[in-house]
């Protein structure tokens, strides 16, 4: 349900379409060392030497590391989505606890509020590893995940189990598709991937006032 003052909007969830201008698309200028990618009000798309894409979230800031052996990144915050290109070295994106690898493949990584870390994979295989310490002990976890399947760790490295989400709408984010569901309109409104040009998409969703029914 979403409430603006006295207006209650009830029903499915709401999509808004933000518009905002085409990414910057940078170019990394070197294949050692380590390169920043930072994005504050809008996503940006970098494209790395390697032929591979990283598209950087609103608010998110990834770090690379080439180097001749090995392709190293690190979601410091937010979220971001890969796509990678294979090249005969290992491409491994670590967040929170926990790592990713790509197997010539296309994948988001997301920082949640609680600091847990999800990963959904778009096209291809990755192997999810987290490891976590159960008092003295340590224990490792991995999953391969298929096209379509999620899975989350938590802030101590706790893997979840995997999962076929129903809705695939929460991955149309890099083309400005936004969708909220029991969330305040005014913070919806004040999100900063939503501009003020926008287009709100209703789809049975009924508007009522003081307990009183306005229209369907």
């Amino acid at each position: 349900m979403l409430l603006i003052g006295g207006l209650t909007i009830a029903g499915a969830a709401v999509i808004i379409t933000a518009s905002r201008q085409v990414p910057e698309v940078l170019q990394s200028k070197r294949d050692t060392g380590i390169i920043s990618l930072a994005a504050a009000s809008q996503s940006r798309t970098f494209h790395l030497n390697d032929g591979s894409t990283v598209i950087v979230d609103a608010d998110s800031r990834v770090t690379v590391r080439l180097d001749e052996s090995s392709r190293q990144l690190r979601l410091e915050k937010g979220r971001a989505r890969f796509e990678v290109t294979h090249d005969g070295r290992p491409f491994t994106v670590r967040a929170g606890r926990g790592s990713v690898r790509a197997l010539g493949t296309k994948f988001d990584v997301s920082i949640l509020n609680d600091q847990s870390v999800r990963v959904d994979l778009l096209r291809g295989s990755v192997e999810v590893k987290t490891s976590y310490r159960s008092g003295k002990s340590r224990t490792d976890q991995h999953e391969r995940l298929a096209a379509g399947e999620s899975v989350e760790f938590d802030a101590d490295g706790v893997m979840q189990s995997v999962v076929v989400p129903r809705s695939v709408a929460s991955r149309l984010w890099p083309e400005g598709l936004v969708t909220y569901n029991g969330k305040e309109l005014g913070a919806v409104l004040e999100a900063p991937r939503v501009s003020r040009r926008l287009q709100l998409v209703r789809r049975s969703i009924r508007y009522e006032q003081d307990n009183q029914q306005i229209f369907t």
